[in-house]
């Protein structure tokens, strides 16, 4: 599913409008002051974040205003435009598009099976207990795999959205996060072009294979794999073990494509059918 859109516009955006909108959409706002603009003016109902707009650049060569809109809290692609093209105009682009899909298991357990391929650089980040999260690759392309259930409960801890929405105990989020310099498409006005994009064409989740069958070596071999990626991750044991570009011949016996590569696109793709009404 679309998980967050920045989208920004060289227009200036009148008061005029920004009051239109509230009064359409029943909304509150508030101004608060950030370090990189000159205020962020959050728009709320009924006590849930709606979006955010943020204008007065730091810097010259930013556009002069930007609207953050997440589309999974609304019905529709046509409610977001109604929002959109009104404060924004209709030549406004894409600055950031992010997806993603949640898969019904524990974080540590993806983290152990997961691979995301073409991409070195991994960071991980926590709770200061433990490991909740993890970024993979640079600034204008990244993919993150984190604890959603654990944010939602932290979120519902400090009582910041909907108090009466059920937090799941498990529950893990695969996020694409793509700036305007590896988007396949910037014009907001053909955002409709994502239908049929694979964002997770690069996520690969692996099932450990230890077969019967295996000579002692080879079940030696396959148990190590399986342990070394409980401890430091799939993607990290593929990268140590793969040092000499051989891990498909040596190490990929052990290892099969998981049914959750299939459950992670049909999520996502039933959502964005749903989201543009088809």
């Amino acid at each position: 599913m679309l998980d967050l859109l920045t989208i920004g516009t060289d227009n200036q955006i009148s008061q005029d409008s920004i009051e239109g909108i509230k009064k359409e959409f029943g909304l509150n706002s508030c101004r608060k002051h950030g370090s990189n603009y000159d205020f962020n003016e959050v728009f709320t109902k009924n006590g849930e974040h709606f979006f955010c707009l943020r204008t007065g650049p730091k810097f010259p060569n930013n556009p002069q205003a930007s609207l953050w809109i997440n589309p999974s809290r609304f019905t529709s692609h046509a409610e977001v435009r109604s929002i959109v093209i009104p404060l924004m105009g209709s030549d406004c682009f894409l600055n950031r598009i992010d997806f993603c899909s949640d898969l019904s298991v524990d974080h540590s357990e993806i983290l152990a099976r997961v691979r995301v391929k073409n991409k070195r650089k991994r960071t991980d980040y926590d709770s200061g207990a433990r490991a909740t999260g993890q970024y993979y690759g640079k600034r204008s392309h990244i993919i993150v795999i984190y604890d959603k259930a654990y944010q939602l409960q932290k979120l519902g801890a400090r009582e910041t959205f909907v108090r009466s929405k059920i937090k799941p105990t498990t529950l893990t989020r695969i996020e694409v996060r793509l700036n305007k310099y590896k988007s396949m498409e910037t014009n907001f006005n053909k955002l409709e072009t994502y239908q049929d994009y694979d964002p997770f064409k690069q996520v690969e989740i692996v099932d450990f294979d230890i077969s019967e069958n295996f000579k002692e070596k080879e079940r030696f071999k396959a148990e190590y794999l399986r342990e070394l990626s409980s401890k430091i991750g799939f993607h990290q044991a593929y990268k140590t073990l793969n040092s000499d570009n051989n891990f498909s011949k040596t190490w990929s016996r052990f290892v099969s494509s998981s049914t959750l590569n299939n459950q992670l696109r049909e999520t996502h793709f039933k959502s964005l059918s749903k989201y543009f009404g088809e």
